[in-house]
């Protein structure tokens, strides 16, 4: 299903990758290292995991659910990197170091100790992807991650909806042009942000 632009792009990211846990070999420490090698392997993974649905899955909805995530953690790696110029901490902060675990174990409420452990881990941001995207880009910019990740998300909060209204009139559901152009997206910009000091 990629085309050979996406193919190439990762491929690139895959040696990337490699050379990314060579460099963990030596400085196993590395928080910031730590996390862009996970976020490159996650990534990766995602767009091969849609490269391999087997045809009768191939939804539009299934396509942009996977890659609205994917945006989304976009912006999560490019404001990590971002903000670590200011907060040299940050890394160690999204993954959780600053957790304060005698109030997560006290915690009677299994659903506020997951979120203590989960998407309010950090102290030092919260998950307000505009906020976030404006840290690093011009977030009206038609060809920004958070407008893009704005659509994604939007079709996905009314994928069953267009879901419906597809099989009424009997559109075909899934648009691989724009998909492989969503995909290239991705992954240059992920390339970019790794690439980028």
């Amino acid at each position: 299903m990629l085309d050979i632009e996406c193919r190439q792009m990762l491929e690139i990211l895959r040696e990337k990758h490699i050379d990314m846990l060579e460099e963990l070999k030596a400085d196993s420490r590395n928080t910031r290292l730590i996390v862009e090698t996970g976020f490159v392997k996650d990534i990766c993974e995602d767009i091969e995991f849609l490269d391999n649905l087997q045809l009768k899955y191939r939804r539009g909805r299934y396509f942009n659910l996977v890659l609205r995530n994917c945006m989304e953690q976009l912006i999560i790696l490019s404001f990590l990197k971002e903000e670590s110029r200011e907060k040299e901490d940050i890394f160690e902060d999204y993954l959780g170091m600053n957790i304060d675990n005698n109030s997560i174990e006290e915690e009677k409420d299994k659903f506020k100790a997951l979120k203590m452990l989960g998407g309010e881990r950090s102290s030092s941001y919260k998950n307000k992807f505009y906020k976030m995207a404006e840290r690093f880009e011009d977030v009206e910019d038609e060809t920004s991650v958070y407008k893009l990740y704005g659509i994604l998300a939007d079709d996905c909060h009314n994928s069953y909806y267009h879901d419906i209204t597809k099989e009424i009139t009997g559109d075909n559901d899934y648009d691989e042009k724009s998909t492989s152009a969503i995909m290239i997206f991705l992954l240059t910009k992920l390339y970019e942000i790794i690439e980028r000091d």
